[in-house]
């Protein structure tokens, strides 16, 4: 049961507002313009705040875009022309308005909002910030069928027409969540100025949730070496902080005592603190000593937060002591090894943890049975919020991480999401996303709707989107997102980065989908949209994401036959789809956003890294005087090696063995079979013939990438250990290890201890011989090594604390 929800059209004639705006016959609706004339004034206050001024701008604006007219604005207690709609905004309308707020809700979030109409008069006024009158503004526009889908004109609908009217209605929305954020570099920086969030009504009260790092302290201080932690038997010059050193801990209070020396008239402020980005932790006896023995089978080590908590708590006990008149809150990110909640510490309830759960998958939502991560999710949360006082707030990641920008539809996950994190009390939202606007379109619309309102109902706004958005083509383009929803939603894929894409876009999915925006282009025509018509160039936007998703399914499809010349040229589609869909969008400004974003080459860097670099490199090395000699197959013998005893058993031989190995495919990730979380080692073999041909003849084995490091035998001679860069291909020469014209056997022992991506480990791209061209370089030389440098590799746990 929500205790805030938004309660949309409270009709005087009893008529509930659909969506769109739409009532029944016998709804009253007053008259804002008539003929394409102003038929009502705006009433400012005097003085008005800075948002108050802004929606006036945003009335006159749209209202005269909408039908021509322009609205007056006057100030209270000027005299209003009789048959004038007054309009009246913020503090120029009555305070009786605040008691319908608070007979909502007595704890109402100060945002929310009153839009009242009547036959003579219309008020508009927020509860106690006057964001709130602003929100109240856009509500009306929305219910004149203005829809902001994304920042851009390009991505925004407003109707024309010369008769203007709002419904009688006594409005009250209270949003559900006081902090409404979408953040990250795609976002903020095609948002120009804000205006995308603000007309959707985010981002509220924006406040703190953490951060990498713990001001005053840097990575390293030559100074003060003794607050940083110790790791390896040496203190960490990245970050590591020794949290039982008192200096520590003093450092950080006197940086605290001198902000509110800088703000005194602060009294309260919200400290935001935490590790940096990496899985480090200091080794050191007292730090060790704080820690509550509780283990975290996802990061594969012990949980850090007890000993954060720990010092957490000091931290505010010791600024108690030093400002007794200030209030302190500290907000850091559940993240990483300290995500789980504490089991020997009780947080002090001005803790306010972000849960930050990135290394679980990021498809489905915590409540979709479909997705076993998500349970895990589901018990951090619980784990946190049972302690008093905790507020907690989530980072979302509503983004496909480390993507090449293919279709990403969230809106199922968010319809399921955002309800359950307000009923598990969840306080706000302070997201990461990508701002793959296009392409992930109307994921973000559909977001910022479910933060202010979690009782929307999805289907209603999909349905709106598909008629607005695409008028003509509403119903094709309505089955289209379905389709794509759908099998991103039910599919039992969990992977990160794109690797389950073409598991997920099937060919028959591409060609259905196709079909579908066929239709669309088809139905605009047949109403009279021609090529470069708005409508048009939205379908033309979709099919382009689509084809772009088909480019990118086919390289890997047919790369994983050694069909190199059809994946090199999917490739270059790719790179050529790439190209228009990092343009801005058609119609729009210079900051609207393209469908897909690459700042700072960010996109292109991830696809030619992850992808497109196997199917680059693989292209070179079966041209230009290069033979393709053999090819693996897809599909290995494969066997875990959790003890690591592969090497003592011989499963490096030149011959048959046997073992009872497992099939496994190396066109899919360890997840879609399987593997989830696996981290650890394993071997993969395989034999395939060497043509006679190639006997006299240099011999090269190429590997399009594994994760994270390789050791490679070819009939029981080790020809190589690559390096530990993951997912980039690497080769040996191994001209003395073949048999041409006989069976080559090829062993690989894989070390995958590291998270790159959730899901992914052994050989992720496919392998095989090729003979060099005459006079070409040598393979490169990765240090070969008796033994394989475990090590190096492998999660570090401290003696005494592995379960």
């Amino acid at each position: 049961m929500y205790k805030r929800i938004r309660t949309v059209g409270i009709i005087a004639m009893g008529t509930a507002l659909t969506l769109g705006g739409a009532a029944s016959p016998a709804a009253l609706g007053v008259a804002l313009v008539d003929n394409g004339e102003p038929r009502a004034a705006i009433v400012l206050p005097d003085r008005p705040a800075v948002p108050e001024v802004e929606a006036a701008n945003e009335l006159i604006a749209y209202i005269e875009r909408i039908s021509g007219a322009r609205l007056p604005v006057i100030t209270a207690g000027q005299s209003i022309l009789d048959g004038v709609l007054p309009i009246y905004l913020g503090r120029a309308a009555p305070d009786e308005l605040l008691d319908l707020i608070r007979a909502q809700d007595p704890d109402a979030d100060p945002e929310s909002f009153v839009l009242r109409v009547r036959e003579d008069r219309c008020d508009i006024r927020g509860l106690e910030r006057p964001e709130g009158t602003r929100h109240g503004i856009y509500e009306l526009l929305e219910q004149l069928g203005i829809r902001w889908f994304a920042p851009g004109e390009f991505y925004t609908v407003i109707p024309e027409k010369e008769d203007v009217e709002i419904l009688v209605q006594e409005t009250v929305q209270v949003p559900s969540f006081s902090m409404r954020q979408l953040r990250g570099s795609g976002m903020l920086s095609h948002d120009r100025n804000g205006l995308w969030q603000r007309r959707n009504r985010l981002p509220g009260i924006v406040r703190p949730v953490g951060q990498h790092g713990m001001p005053p302290l840097g990575r390293f201080d030559e100074e003060h070496p003794e607050r940083y932690g110790i790791v390896n038997g040496e203190r960490d010059r990245d970050g590591t902080y020794c949290l039982s050193n008192p200096e520590t801990l003093e450092a950080v209070v006197a940086h605290i005592v001198a902000h509110f020396a800088e703000h005194p008239e602060e009294r309260r402020w919200v400290y935001a603190a935490g590790t940096h980005d990496h899985p480090r932790y200091c080794e050191c006896p007292g730090c060790l000593a704080l820690d509550g023995g509780d283990w975290d089978p996802f990061q594969g080590s012990l949980s850090q937060t007890d000993r954060w908590v720990w010092f957490f708590n000091r931290l505010l006990d010791r600024c108690d002591e030093e400002l007794p008149d200030k209030e302190l809150e500290i907000a850091f990110y559940a993240y990483g090894n300290k995500i789980r909640p504490p089991v020997r510490w009780t947080p002090d309830p001005r803790l306010r943890p972000t849960i930050a759960p990135i290394t679980n998958c990021r498809r489905h939502s915590p409540v979709n049975p479909i997705c076993p991560d998500k349970k895990n999710v589901q018990a951090v949360v619980a784990g946190w919020t049972r302690y008093p006082g905790i507020e907690m707030y989530d980072r979302g990641f509503w983004f496909n991480l480390a993507s090449i920008g293919t279709p990403f539809p969230m809106w199922h996950r968010l319809g399921e999401e955002i309800p359950w994190a307000y009923n598990v009390g969840i306080k706000g939202w302070s997201t990461q996303a990508t701002g793959n606007w296009g392409a992930d379109l109307p994921s973000f619309y559909i977001a910022a709707k479910l933060m202010w309102n979690p009782t929307a109902n999805v289907d209603e706004l999909m349905d709106d989107f598909a008629a607005k958005f695409f008028g003509p083509a509403e119903a094709p383009m309505r089955a289209y997102y379905r389709l794509i929803g759908r099998a991103n939603n039910e599919a039992d894929l969990h992977t990160g980065s794109d690797w389950d894409v073409p598991l997920i876009f099937t060919r028959a999915l591409r060609t259905e989908a196709r079909g579908l925006l066929n239709d669309a282009h088809a139905m605009l025509n047949d109403a009279g949209h021609a090529d470069d018509s708005l409508y048009a160039l939205r379908v033309q936007m979709v099919r382009d994401t689509l084809e772009y998703t088909d480019a990118f399914c086919r390289m890997l499809e047919t790369r994983s036959v050694h069909d190199w010349q059809a994946s090199y040229q999917a490739f270059q589609e790719l790179e050529r789809l790439r190209e228009i869909l990092e343009q801005p969008a058609p119609l729009s400004e210079e900051a609207a956003p393209p469908a897909i974003v690459n700042h700072g080459g960010q996109a292109a860097k991830r696809f030619t890294a992850l992808f497109g670099k196997p199917t680059i490199e693989a292209y070179e090395r079966v041209t230009a005087g290069n033979v393709f000699v053999a090819g693996l197959a897809a599909q290995w013998d494969f066997l875990l090696d959790r003890q690591l005893v592969g090497e003592s058993l011989g499963f490096q031989a030149g011959h048959e063995i046997g073992g009872n190995w497992q099939s496994l495919l190396t066109s899919r990730s360890w997840s879609s079979q399987g593997l989830h979380h696996y981290k650890g080692e394993a071997w993969y073999r395989q034999s395939v013939v060497i043509p006679a041909a190639f006997g006299g003849q240099r011999v090269f084995l190429w590997f399009g990438g594994v994760h994270n490091q390789a050791k490679v035998w070819v009939n029981g001679t080790l020809v190589g250990l690559s390096h530990t860069s993951a997912f980039r291909p690497f080769e040996f020469d191994v001209t003395g290890a073949v048999r041409p014209g006989a069976e080559s056997i090829v062993a690989v022992r894989i070390s995958s201890t590291r998270i790159r991506e959730v899901g992914t480990g052994g050989i992720v791209a496919p392998v095989f011989f090729y003979a060099p061209a005459k006079g070409a370089e040598a393979a490169p030389e990765y240090p070969l090594a008796d033994e394989f440098p475990i090590n190096a590799l492998q999660i570090r746990v401290p003696e005494g604390q592995i379960p």
